[in-house]
């Protein structure tokens, strides 16, 4: 349990950590990756294939799951919006999906390690706490 409180931590801390409550932190190259793909799938419905350049590294090799998850997460900003998000907005709440994501996560390890018992409860852990936090 303490690996999972440690695990879900790392994935809401960056939000505690703000010092403005309207803002909210971007970290690394990789938010800012999916966050470019996230608005333009919400605000530019149609533009946003399967190609990526910068994915392939002048490659521009077709990859699936970027684009699975850059729907998805629009989607939750859609719906959480009820269809009518500004910009500022998606941002905010295409912000908040971690550490939601961190949370379904986390409850269903709590289920895998009731369900499979203490031996298993540390390695559940533990892959939680290392798993990347997107």
């Amino acid at each position: 349990m303490i690996l999972l409180s440690l695990g879900f931590l790392a994935r809401v801390m960056q939000f505690w950590l703000s010092p403005d409550s309207r803002q909210f932190p971007i970290q690394g190259a990789d938010s800012f990756y999916h966050m470019r793909r996230i608005l333009i799938a919400l605000f530019e419905p149609g533009k946003l294939g399967p190609l990526d350049y910068y994915q392939g590294m002048g490659g521009a090799e077709p990859c699936l799951w970027p684009v699975s998850y850059s729907y998805l997460h629009a989607l939750f900003v859609w719906v959480a919006s009820l269809g009518q998000a500004s910009y500022d907005q998606a941002i905010w709440l295409a912000a908040l999906t971690p550490p939601l994501w961190g949370v379904m996560t986390a409850g269903l390890l709590i289920l895998l390690c009731l369900r499979w018992g203490k031996p298993m409860a540390l390695a559940v852990g533990a892959l939680y706490l290392l798993l990347p936090q997107n």
